[in-house]
């Protein structure tokens, strides 16, 4: 029976009418928070759905009365269990049984056949009424006797006296239901459910089916089936097992159509343990012929659908059965029948008859369709066609009460429910019916009792126990009634009815129970129901009060009971764990003897321990909830609402691999639960089991097609390998299902942003991305959030995507901003530290980085790139030895190329030639092909001035450059080159780069090589062409070739021509709005090599005004100034250099030289001449520069000439300064300061 409240609409077959109210209902239902009330929804709608989808395509064949009859064109309205009302019928006055007549009735067909001419009872077929229904109207007379009689026994009549009385009135907040509680039919005995959620066959969400007519027509029982046996089936198989199939296949056609064979376990028994279903050979070929034929032919008990799949594996083999045959077929139907009980009561029928069974009961769900659409007239002459087939099924009265209360025959109703009961009276249907009619026509004693006696049958029928409670409230028995509805709530928390009359059951007994305490203070039973009253009626701070009064008086089980859900529910964790801990405790003590009170008192510890955990887990103690959880499953180990809280637990706490388990577990016992079937899927996903996680995910879609979260994890899956098509379907079917939220717009937006990256990466486009556009989509969605507007219940992948965005436009700071809005309980996200440690990196906050992405190897050991990071940062903070430390990690877990050559270049800064050659070497073995390698192999020779053994590395490389392109060997090359003399081969080199990359490097360095040689013009001709290849080319850019030309007019000793440059120079650079250092500086250098060190003053000063002015410069400025007499300015820049000096590297060997050889060139210019030698003593004890290669520091041995020539030693001096000019023969300074102290 469908529950139409729980849709809270009213009866119909409009597919759209009922798909939007479940949608409605669904804002309500969630089925994490509520599972049983998603279940009972979920069902309703897909009963709800197969119903209106059945009642449409049966109405067509009515209407077209030619075609040939199919049973296959409403299948699935077969397939599922018939639909029934929740609600409860206060007889209409207009309807009400007259009381002071009786009937006397002889027969059933005698009602029917009288009162046909005069417009009373109920169709039954003649030949005269066949083609015009009547209109009816019920009549009695005064005996006040009603006797029924059987349709379907010849007997005579069986007598009964049954007095109708009008329903009572109503109590305070009781309200009183306006039709019956169901409208639907039962079925009977040890094989029925009656139609509660977990007994539906559920159909498939992706897959209802529309008006399909996928099994052709129903052949008539004469007609033979050779001409169906398929070609592809029979044409492997020899002539002889032909024709043994065709004889089996014969044979089974027979029983089908012999119902009393049909409905034989010994039958189906014997012919499907022939050799044909046994031999290998054969046993397929039969297995898909009887499939062939099942498919037409599929009205079978429960019971022989799995002897079949007993014997041919069907619903094991379903993956490869949905490959063959249609997915409505083999899941709605053959499924469904092999799992769910039967829909109509098979072994009730009458076997004996020469009728078309299979048509009967295709027209008996007719009469259950029109009856619920509230179509009597179409009732009415279904009705009547089916008494054509006499007495078949006692189903078809059943339906005959409800269409004859529907229309107000009362009187009529409750003569041929009556006969029903007194004929079948442990049959579930029949009993329902007859409690109905007692109920609708006022006699609640009666229909108690009926309703009780239903639940000794079924004690689960949740209609029943409406029906029941709704009788206790009229007999003012709430406190049963409430024990009722509450059950009720539990079962479905959205069912308007049940909660209106609980809230009435407890509003009677709160004051009742208030009026009891105030006669006795002491009344414990009184103060416990009030407080359970107070409870469910949400108002905590009263139940509070009485548990308190409870503790001084009551037994310590109930007022813990009590105090323990009432603080858990005002989020007093604290206190709820204090009373459940006794509550358990208490339970615990109890004597486990035959004691009745004792064992339903000690059977509540499974929940006394779930629901402690749960205070636990609030509490943030998790050791304590996890081992409640388990200790609850342990206690009730087939409890599977402990099993799920365990399961929620364990994904929550992180333990994903426990979680699936659990889920798995629980989904053998039950699996259609969603929520076991959602953790174990989210688990999956959190392992980083993507693909089984996908497939989880379409389990989850497939049991609750609209719940947006499991379309939320497929998309964020699908997105990790960029499948947008496959996207774009789920959003395309999520909005022609109208089931949107915002989460759903973000990860459109999401993937909007990531197709045009991808697409902008693919074409090479130099297209803007509008970052402005995206990112105020997502602030719309925070705002909403913010506002409490949104549908969404976690902002932080909103903020992370935000903060991302930022990164990619280079906003750092505000990315950083944004991610502040991540909770730090939720900080265990990747991709957020990750955003975070590059915005510190590139604002050179480089420690929060490193805490960053320290953060990241404790939420994933192995990431690659963190390892990575780590080194680097370390390695730019000259922490050389903890960066080997994690490269040497990261090269554990995986080995590759880069990670040799990146801390073998650390191994280079430490001057450890053989470590690193070993890495570089090590990477040579992993690509031989790689000139990366082999380059940096050449530079360790090229540090030790093994200049022959770089050459050939750095050639090595250059003949592997059509493997990976990169200009480092050729420049490497012309360095060699350059230091040994042989300056053409160097231009050559740069050249060659220049054919492939065009890079304004290589120009300048071709530039410095001319400079040197003295070949102005052509150094000139060279730096012009640097500046024409730079992009985006500016006035800045032609301040610096005005300098090179300077430069290079000051070599050629015609200051003039140099000083029309750097002016140029100076002057282009005012117009931008900036200052040209450079020029400032070879202005004040050219003054000084002229000895007019007033004049060079003043343009060092000018100079010093920019940060990028360099130690050296700030020395030879404060020497400038010395000399000039200005010892003040001449100190403090002596003093800057010194300090910045003296901050320069002592890891680095190059670095390392230069400061000493800075340090003792500022000492020098402050005349503390034993300083100054004790800085080149320790610059003699280091290696040359990295970026020189001689084979001595010709800086150091300049200096220690000039601090000769100080203490006198001229000869010593001119040495030095010769050896110096010697090693670097075209240095200016090296020039000046040789000839000025020769002479």
């Amino acid at each position: 029976m469908i529950e139409w409240n729980v849709l809270n609409i009213e009866e119909t077959t409009d597919e759209e009418a009922i798909t939007n109210a479940y949608r409605r209902m669904l804002t309500v239902t969630n089925p994490v928070e509520n599972p049983s009330g998603f279940m009972l929804l979920r069902n309703t709608y897909e009963q709800a759905i197969a119903y209106a989808k059945a009642a449409n395509m049966g109405t067509a064949s009515i209407m077209n009365s030619q075609q040939a009859y199919s049973p296959a064109d409403n299948m699935f309205e077969m397939s599922m269990q018939p639909m029934m009302n929740t609600n409860v019928v206060q007889p209409q006055e207009e309807k009400k049984v007259d009381l002071d007549k009786t009937v006397v009735i002889e027969n059933i067909s005698d009602i029917i056949r009288k009162n046909l001419n005069k417009g009373s009872g109920v169709p039954f077929a003649t030949k005269d009424n066949l083609e015009k229904p009547a209109v009816v109207d019920s009549t009695v007379n005064s005996d006040n006797v009603v006797h029924s009689a059987s349709a379907f026994n010849n007997t005579g009549l069986a007598n009964s006296v049954m007095e109708v009385k009008p329903l009572g009135s109503g109590f305070k907040g009781i309200t009183l239901p306006s039709h019956t509680h169901m409208m639907g039919h039962e079925q009977s005995n040890s094989q029925m459910y009656l139609y509660e959620e977990d007994n539906q066959p559920m159909l498939s969400a992706e897959n209802e089916m529309g008006n399909q007519n996928f099994a052709g027509e129903m052949p008539y029982a004469s007609e033979h089936l050779s001409n169906q046996i398929s070609s592809e089936i029979l044409k492997e198989v020899t002539v002889d097992e032909q024709s043994l199939l065709q004889q089996w296949i014969d044979r089974i056609e027979g029983i089908y159509y012999d119902f009393a064979s049909r409905i034989s376990e010994d039958m189906w028994n014997e012919v499907l343990t022939v050799p044909l279903c046994i031999e290998e050979d054969t046993k397929p070929k039969a297995s898909e012929l009887l499939l062939r034929f099942l498919m037409k032919h599929y009205y079978l008990p429960q019971n022989i659908w799995q002897i079949i799949d007993k014997t041919f594996s069907y619903a094991e083999n379903k993956d490869e059965l949905l490959k063959k045959y249609p997915r409505e077929f083999i899941e709605d139907v053959v499924l469904s029948s092999i799992n769910y009980p039967d829909i109509i009561n098979y072994y009730m029928f009458r076997t004996d008859l020469q009728i078309d069974y299979d048509q009967f009961i295709y027209k008996f769900f007719q009469i259950v369709r029109f009856v619920r659409q509230n179509q009597y007239e179409e009732a009415y002459m279904a009705l009547v066609e089916i008494d054509a087939y006499g007495s078949v099924h006692p189903y078809v009265e059943v339906e005959r009460v409800k269409y004859l209360i529907s229309v107000g025959q009362y009187q009529d109703a409750m003569n041929i429910a009556h006969f029903l009961y007194e004929t079948y009276p442990d049959d579930a249907s029949i009993v329902y019916i007859r409690a109905e009619i007692a109920w609708a026509v006022g006699n609640v004693g009666e229909a108690r009792i009926y309703y009780q006696k239903l639940l000794t049958i079924n004690s689960e029928h949740y209609y029943a126990k409406i029906g029941l409670a709704d009788c206790y409230m009229q007999e003012k028995e709430f406190e049963k009634a409430k024990d009722l509805y509450a059950e009720l709530r539990e079962i479905n928390p959205y069912d308007s009815y049940v909660i209106e009359n609980l809230d009435a059951a407890n509003e009677n007994l709160i004051s009742l129970f208030e009026e009891n305490i105030k006669k006795d203070k002491s009344d414990v039973r009184s103060m416990l129901k009030l407080a359970w009253c107070y409870i469910q009626n949400d108002d905590i701070e009263k139940a509070i009060k009485i548990g308190k009064a409870l503790e001084q008086i009551a037994d310590p089980y109930d007022y813990c009971n009590v105090l323990g859900k009432a603080y858990l529910q005002s989020k007093d964790y604290k206190n709820a764990i204090k009373y459940l801990e006794k509550w358990v405790s208490t339970i615990r003590n109890i004597p486990r003897n035959g004691n009745r009170e004792n064992k339903l008192k000690y059977g509540r510890l499974g929940g006394a321990l779930e629901l402690l955990g749960q205070a636990y887990e609030q509490a943030n103690m998790t050791k304590k909830a996890l081992n409640l959880y388990k200790m609850a499953k342990k206690e009730e180990p087939h409890n599977i609402n402990h099993r799920i809280s365990l399961a929620r637990y364990l994904i929550k706490i992180g333990k994903d691999e426990d979680c699936v388990y659990e889920c798995e577990e629980i989904l053998k016992i039950d699996n259609r639960d969603f929520e076991a079937a959602y953790y174990r899927a989210v688990a999956l996903y959190n392992l980083e089991y993507l693909s089984k996680a996908l497939d989880a995910f379409d389990e989850c879609i497939r049991l609750y097609q609209f719940d947006v979260n499991s379309y939320v994890y497929k998309i964020r899956i699908l997105m990790r390998y960029c499948e947008f098509d496959k996207i774009e379907e789920i959003f395309e079917f999520l909005d022609a299902n109208c089931i949107g939220s915002e989460i759903i717009t973000f990860y459109k937006t999401k993937m909007s942003f990531d197709k045009e990256v991808i697409e902008q990466t693919k074409n090479k486009s130099e297209d803007m991305i509008d970052y402005d556009y995206f990112i105020g989509i997502y602030e719309g969605l925070i705002k909403n959030y913010k506002k409490g507007t949104s549908d969404i219940d976690d902002a932080d992948p909103i903020y992370l995507e935000i903060a991302k965005l930022y990164v990619n436009i280079g906003n750092y700071k505000k990315s950083l901003t944004v991610l502040k809005n991540i909770h730090s309980k939720d900080k265990t996200n990747i991709e957020v530290y990750e955003c975070m440690a590059i915005s510190l990196e590139k604002l050179e906050k480089y420690k929060g980085a490193l805490e960053s992405y320290k953060r990241i190897l404790l939420l994933c050991p192995e990431h690659r790139e963190a390892n990575i990071k780590i080194a680097e940062l370390l390695e730019k903070q000259e922490q050389y030895d903890e960066a080997i430390k994690f490269h040497t990690k990261q090269l554990e877990i995986t080995k590759s190329i880069s990670g040799f050559i990146n801390r073998g270049k650390i191994y280079l800064k430490l001057d450890d030639f053989q470590a690193a050659r070993k890495d570089f070497k090590e990477a040579i073995k992993m690509n031989p092909y790689n000139p990366n390698s082999y380059n940096w192999l050449g530079v360790t020779y090229m540090y030790e001035c093994n200049f022959e053994e770089a050459k050939k590395n750095f050639l090595q490389a250059i003949d592997r450059l059509e493997q990976e392109r990169t200009p480092e060997p050729y420049r490497n090359l012309a360095l060699i080159y350059t230091k040994i003399g042989d300056f053409e081969k160097a231009v050559d080199c740069y050249k060659a780069n220049i054919e492939y990359f065009n890079d304004s490097y290589d120009y300048e360095k071709i530039a410095e090589i001319y400079y040197e040689q003295k070949e102005y013009k052509k150094s000139v001709e060279a730096y012009n062409k640097r500046c024409k290849v730079i992009e985006n080319a500016d006035e800045l850019t032609n301040t610096e070739l005005y300098v090179w030309v300077g430069k290079c007019n000051t070599g050629l000793e015609s200051e003039k021509t140099a000083l029309k440059y750097y002016t140029k120079a100076i002057e282009t650079a005012k117009v931008i709005g900036t200052k040209c250092h450079e020029a400032y500086i070879e202005i004040a250098k050219m003054y000084m090599q002229i000895d007019k060190y007033e004049l060079a003053m003043k343009f060092f000063k000018e100079a010093a005004q920019s940060p990028k002015m360099s130690i050296e410069n700030k020395i030879e400025y404060a020497y400038c100034c010395f000399v000039s007499n200005n010892f003040e300015e001449g100190q403090k820049y002596s003093n800057i250099a010194l300090a910045e000096a003296e901050k320069m590297s002592e890891n680095i060997n190059g670095e390392k030289i230069k400061k000493h050889y800075l340090m003792g060139y500022a000492y020098l210019v402050q005349n503390q001449i034993e300083k100054a030698q004790e800085c080149i003593n320790e610059a003699f004890k280091c290696r040359t520069c990295n970026d020189c290669f001689y084979p001595k520091c010709h800086r150091a041995i300049a200096l220690q000439g000039l601090v000769l020539e100080k203490k006198g030693n001229r000869g010593g001096a001119i040495k030095c300064l010769g050896d110096a000019l010697a090693l670097v023969p075209g240095n200016a300074k090296y020039i000046h300061d040789f000839s000025r102290v020769k002479e």
